[in-house]
């Protein structure tokens, strides 16, 4: 049997009130933590100098938990195995120091933020270079993205200690210090993938399994990558822990390299029109992916969707195989139906919208340069303008009714994606909740 709902409304209770004690997310995924311990796990002024801006200082007290090696990994690759160690030290201290929670924290976000890229880069290699040591480079990363999803899992413990436990005997530590030897000469990294912030992944990922997975016999789910590898990653990884606790059924969970945005250079399509499924995962996987939406229902879930085309080409890929694709989108562009008007339809693509406003790309670049230039005051007061609020997702609902075809079935999942937020998402800071109750039981 599945997961009964009511134990994951608890998990989510839990997560919220744990949350609204503890730190505060910014937009981007950033936060401010006690960091005047760090020196007591640092040997020297190189390690000094690498951590700092892994976890840059704001004062002498509190550092933030992302600098400029979280946005360039061939940065962050040159000092990995100082920040291993570092990480590796605080985590064992961590277990008889609860007051280190925050700083492990930062320190394994930042760890598993780089393995992540590595990870992408290596796969992308499989797929194109399929015929060129494929066994030897497709194994290295079906081992990695074992050991990140280890890790992972002890992140979340870490976030909400009372869920799971931080099991550090399947980390191998030294595999992880030295991934750097598999990464040839300056690769090329993709700067940010946009869809990042812990708080929002947990979220979405309760959301989904309490209305979504289970109501509509899920078989399997698939993330079209770059944006949504990390809500991925910490999806697969929920999972395991879930298992672990609860009698629950496995889904497939499938991961595609598939964007008519960031990867608008590939073709995904053959001269005569055919799918060239070779582009999407690596040679040796294509059976399996065949194999996961063959007559399967599948969920897709990718970051954010604008005008669709990555969720209606992978709706596409599973009919093509005779299964039947649902569609979710983590975030919404619903600034567009303000901009195209009724031009503006996205309500034949994405089944399940959510009602949260994308974060743009070009904010977060911007947001970023900060970071990188350690303008923190600009940081700050540009970063406060985007916080997430029940009342933007009223407002977005409001668009929804006013704009586009959406069914009333649509409208019913959005007004209880609404409620659900208003009970349970832990990373929005002001609203007026008695205001927001009103209108949506108005409606």
């Amino acid at each position: 049997m599945d997961i009964k709902k009511d134990e994951l409304y608890k998990i989510a209770k839990m997560i919220t009130n744990y949350s609204n004690g503890g730190l505060k997310y910014d937009a981007l995924g950033a936060f401010r933590f006690d960091g005047s311990r760090m020196k007591l796990f640092l040997n020297n002024e190189k390690e000094r100098q690498a951590i700092e801006c892994f976890l840059p200082k704001l004062n002498l007290d509190f550092s933030l938990s992302r600098g400029r090696p979280y946005y360039e990994i061939n940065l962050a690759l040159k000092n990995f195995d100082i920040l291993v160690r570092v990480t590796v030290e605080v985590m064992d201290r961590y277990k008889n120091e609860p007051s280190l929670q925050n700083m492990l924290n930062a320190l394994l976000e930042n760890v598993i933020n780089v393995l992540i890229a590595v990870w992408y880069n290596m796969w992308c290699s499989c797929i194109d270079n399929y015929k060129c040591n494929k066994n030897k480079i497709l194994l290295t990363c079906s081992k990695l993205i074992r050991q990140i999803e280890n890790i992972t899992s002890c992140h979340l413990h870490v976030m909400y200690p009372f869920f799971g436990s931080l099991n550090t005997a399947k980390v191998d530590w030294d595999f992880i210090a030295s991934i750097y030897e598999f990464v040839e000469g300056n690769h090329y990294f993709r700067q940010f993938r946009e869809y990042d912030n812990k708080p929002k992944i947990i979220n979405e990922i309760i959301y989904n399994e309490s209305y979504i997975i289970h109501e509509h016999s899920i078989d399997t789910i698939l993330f079209p990558l770059y944006g949504s590898l990390t809500l991925a990653i910490y999806y697969r990884t929920f999972k395991e822990m879930m298992r672990s606790e609860y009698i629950v059924n496995k889904q497939n969970m499938l991961l595609v390299r598939v964007g008519f945005h960031d990867l608008s250079d590939i073709d995904f399509y053959s001269h005569d029109g055919n799918i060239c499924w070779n582009k999407i995962v690596p040679q040796p996987m294509i059976r399996d992916l065949f194999s996961a939406i063959q007559d399967k229902n599948v969920l897709i879930i990718d970051d954010n969707i604008g005008y669709g085309k990555t969720l209606n080409f992978c709706k596409y890929m599973i009919k093509n195989k005779n299964g039947i694709g649902y569609s979710r989108s983590a975030e919404t562009a619903w600034h567009l139906y303000k901009k195209c008007g009724s031009t503006h339809d996205i309500s034949g693509i994405v089944d399940f919208p959510s009602l949260r406003s994308n974060f743009h790309h070009s904010v977060q670049e911007y947001l970023i340069k900060c970071l990188s230039n350690m303008d923190y005051i600009n940081y700050s007061s540009t970063i406060s303008k985007y916080e997430n609020s029940l009342s933007q997702m009223l407002s977005n609902l409001k668009i929804a009714s006013d704009y586009g075809n959406w069914s009333q079935q649509q409208l019913k999942r959005m007004k209880n994606e609404l409620y659900y937020a208003r009970q349970n998402y832990n990373d929005f800071d002001c609203y007026d909740e008695c205001n927001c109750k009103k209108k949506v039981n108005s409606k």
